[in-house]
């Protein structure tokens, strides 16, 4: 683990070298976040290297005392995303830009293949926050106090909203809430 407050101290000094460990640090989660909203590889590519230029640009207005610097992350490269698809006016369904790809490496069985299956169907049809609320809180493993920084929602919304959307699963499709259980040791916290 990185000492992130002496690294971002000496980044607001213009220290590129403490921004570059810092870069290191995150730069897989905040591509992975990108990845799962526009599931391309090159579009999750830009879109990350867009995000830390823009921390880059602004490190000085970041303030630790509001959160986390990975908060601060996935506000930008939320920003970032949004606005690549508002500048591109892209209007794609669900299907061609959320998919949960299978291992390669891994036989899945039928029925693992099946809950797979269910679980995508169930991610694809839920509305854009309640899917953000979910990767962020599962694949990503944030907080509810980040995620509703990074959402701009209060705690206890994204909380109720996360809890709501896993009972709901757990009635529609408990075959998909299994496959979360199997993604995923601490999913609750």
């Amino acid at each position: 683990m990185i000492n992130e407050r002496r690294w971002l101290k000496r980044c607001r000094l213009g220290d590129k070298k403490a921004f570059a460990r810092l870069y290191e640090s995150y730069v897989h989660r905040i591509y992975d976040f990108v990845y799962f909203k526009t599931y391309h590889r090159e579009t999750a590519e830009d879109i990350t290297g867009n995000t830390f230029m823009k921390a880059f640009d602004r490190i000085r207005q970041f303030d630790p005392r509001k959160g986390r610097f990975i908060a601060w992350l996935y506000t930008i490269a939320k920003n970032e995303v949004n606005d690549f698809f508002r500048k591109k006016h892209l209007v794609l369904s669900l299907e061609d830009i959320w998919d949960i790809p299978a291992e390669t490496d891994v036989e899945i069985d039928a029925v693992n293949r099946e809950s797979f299956h269910a679980l995508q169907t169930y991610l694809q049809k839920l509305p854009a926050g309640k899917r953000d609320i979910l990767i962020l809180r599962v694949w990503q493993d944030l907080p509810f106090r980040e995620i509703a920084t990074i959402l701009e929602q209060s705690e206890g919304q994204c909380k109720m909203t996360f809890y709501r959307l896993i009972q709901k699963m757990r009635q529609e499709v408990p075959a998909a809430v299994a496959i979360l259980f199997m993604v995923t040791k601490n999913m609750i916290r």
